[in-house]
């Protein structure tokens, strides 16, 4: 029942920092308190250190409500190199926080493939990769990561990465049950840099807010935004949320037109209040993408010469599948659109001028 138990650490200065191995384990804690409670503690304070921990699976079930359950932690001056395979979280806890690996600070570097995340718990707060550096920069990887996450009420992300960090994401499921429950699949503020490149989703049992990629805006400026080959049903036909987000869906002041190289391609995803917006960018480009289901189509939200072409916007409501809002000069050609009951096809609102139409077909 303490709040922390951990398994292995390694923290201060270790005599011989090296490479450590840590394999084919399988850890179980049942009963657990509140407070915050770690399996892997990787603190160390001398430079050289390389974990790596694969085939292991983490068991983890909350005896109260108000704990922090985290599988593996990772920071420390001395910037670790940490890769992670095969590693199984199994967690359970209601009203508690659950994260598989906890990536605070700096790291040399950020590696974790085939790892599956089982998380259930109403009213918890879920997070499958969490990155979180406090100075400097870390490079994340992610390749194939399982997100099953079943709660009602709860918060669920896959990646949750915020401050100045460069994260590549490849492949992976995403799959969520919960009534009332907040999904997103990669959620991201103030980035150095980020990729999704692929990705399958699959929202259920009446989720309350939706999205499958939502990057933010912060102070600093994110140097490449890459988002492309991800597919799925977010569960929530004409709900609330986004498909895709970039950029932010409200002023955000100083740090507008922070996000650059835009691209957002070859997607295919249904089921949201919004389909694809940009809001508040500078030269994004859109294109080769399906959207379904949605009251907004494509959307550019006072943003500057975005353009969209080639994308397909299937059964979309009131709200506009070519959409125009503030800005100037967004683009839209050979789009073709579907619409919905009451559909509107071309939508320019809120002072939006200089934009173009072109060669698309709506019916």
């Amino acid at each position: 029942t303490a709040a922390n138990f951990i398994v292995f650490s390694i923290s201060v200065s270790p005599t011989n920092p090296g490479t450590y191995t840590i394999r084919n384990g399988t850890f179980t804690q049942t009963n657990i308190g509140t407070g915050t409670n770690y399996s892997f503690y990787i603190v160390p304070t001398v430079a050289g250190m390389t974990i790596n921990i694969s085939d292991t699976v983490i068991n983890k079930t909350a005896g109260t409500t108000g704990g922090t359950l985290v599988g593996t932690y990772a920071t420390g001056s001395g910037a670790p190199a940490l890769t992670l395979n095969n590693v199984t979280y199994n967690f359970t806890g209601a009203s508690n926080t659950l994260t598989g690996a906890y990536i605070y600070n700096t790291l040399t570097s950020f590696s974790t493939t085939n790892s599956i995340y089982n998380f259930n718990g109403a009213s918890a707060t879920m997070r499958g990769e969490w990155f979180a550096p406090s100075a400097g920069t870390v490079n994340g990887v992610v390749s194939n990561s399982q997100y099953n996450y079943t709660g009602a009420s709860a918060t669920m992300y896959g990646v949750y990465a915020i401050g100045q960090i460069g994260v590549s994401i490849t492949g992976g499921t995403y799959t969520y049950t919960g009534a009332s429950a907040t999904m997103h699949g990669v959620f991201g503020t103030n980035l150095a840099s980020i990729e999704v490149n692929g990705g399958s989703f699959s929202y259920t049992g009446g989720p309350s807010f939706v999205s499958a990629v939502n990057i933010n805006e912060g102070a600093s400026v994110t140097t490449s935004c890459l988002i492309h080959g991800l597919t799925g049903d977010l569960g929530a036909p004409y709900g609330v949320g986004y498909l895709i987000m970039v950029g932010s869906d409200v002023d955000p002041g100083a740090n507008a037109n922070h996000i650059t190289n835009l691209r957002v391609y070859n997607n295919n995803l249904a089921n949201s209040n919004h389909g694809i917006l940009l809001g508040y960018v500078t030269g994004g480009v859109v294109y080769n993408n399906i959207t379904d289901q949605t009251v907004i189509g494509i959307i550019s939200k006072y943003s500057t010469n975005n353009v969209y072409y080639n994308n397909i916007v299937k059964n979309v409501t009131t709200g506009g599948a070519l959409r125009a809002k503030g800005g100037t000069g967004t683009s839209f050609y050979n789009n073709t659109v579907t619409l919905g009951a009451s559909g509107v096809g071309i939508y320019t609102s809120d002072g939006a001028t200089a934009n173009t139409f072109k060669n698309n077909i709506l019916y």
